[in-house]
């Protein structure tokens, strides 16, 4: 019988920037299945922005694997759809952000 204590149990995708006193803060976190689509794993992002117009280019990816009972940094060679994924979510809260009247 396998243990599941272990697996990722958090949100299928949440995603949010959160403007702060000089600049935004932004986190993904969202569920998708490996490279195989065997599992679900947990994967998470953040970072912060200097505006709403430009993302920086590298940020760190963390995942949480059923097999393991913490995060763990990614490879940033790894999963580069997952890495598409959050950037394209990110820029689109960006986006939701600015026609709401932030700069």
């Amino acid at each position: 019988m396998n243990d599941t204590g272990n697996q990722y149990g958090g949100p299928l995708l949440c995603v949010s920037v959160t403007e702060t006193a000089e600049q935004y803060a932004w986190e993904v976190t969202m569920s998708a299945a490996t490279r195989d689509g065997q599992r679900k794993l947990g994967y998470k992002a953040s970072g912060f922005l200097t505006d709403l117009d430009s993302l920086p280019p590298e940020f760190g990816i963390q995942v949480h694997d059923e097999n393991r009972k913490a995060w763990t940094t990614m490879n940033p060679g790894d999963r580069n759809d997952i890495r598409l994924r959050i950037e394209s979510l990110v820029r689109s809260a960006m986006r939701a952000m600015k026609e709401s009247g932030h700069s």
